[in-house]
């Protein structure tokens, strides 16, 4: 399967035995039909096509990577509505990365961490755990700020 190509495309990768990509083809098929002009839709089996999940770091099933001129710019792992799944061809189209944020709890445990350096850098009067606080607060809220 050749993926280097200028046109956008959107790789939904399968298996026959998987009960979750067999509900997700009617979404993914009615979300491409939306972008049949703009975007390819291709569908593998990952069953009978070894080599290219792997180059493409598949780890599970469903996945749906989109790619703009070969490089990959979104990525959606597992069931996902129509609208996240219209995000994705949408970053395909325009070959932005769709920018993820991290869950409310990884936030949850970043923000304890850093909390706990805090804390610790109070108690021992520690500059360096000062600047350790700081990196994990910057790490817990950076996918809120970035552009």
């Amino acid at each position: 399967m050749d993926t280097h190509t200028d046109q956008a495309e959107v790789l939904f990768f399968t298996t026959p035995h998987c009960s979750a990509c067999k509900a997700m083809r009617p979404v993914a098929d009615n979300v491409a039909s939306r972008y049949k002009d703009t975007v390819r839709f291709t569908e593998v089996d990952g069953s009978a096509d070894r080599m290219s999940p792997s180059n493409h770091r598949v780890r599970g099933v469903p996945t749906f990577i989109a790619l703009k001129n070969g490089e990959e710019v979104g990525r959606a792992v597992g069931a996902h509505s129509a609208d996240q799944l219209d995000k994705l061809f949408a970053s395909a189209e325009s070959g932005l990365r769709k920018r993820g944020r991290i869950s409310p709890k990884e936030r949850g445990m970043r923000l304890g961490v850093a909390a706990m350096f805090g804390v610790v850098a109070v108690a021992a009067s520690t500059p360096v755990l000062w600047a350790f606080a700081l990196l994990a607060l910057v790490l817990a809220t950076w996918d809120l700020v970035r552009p």
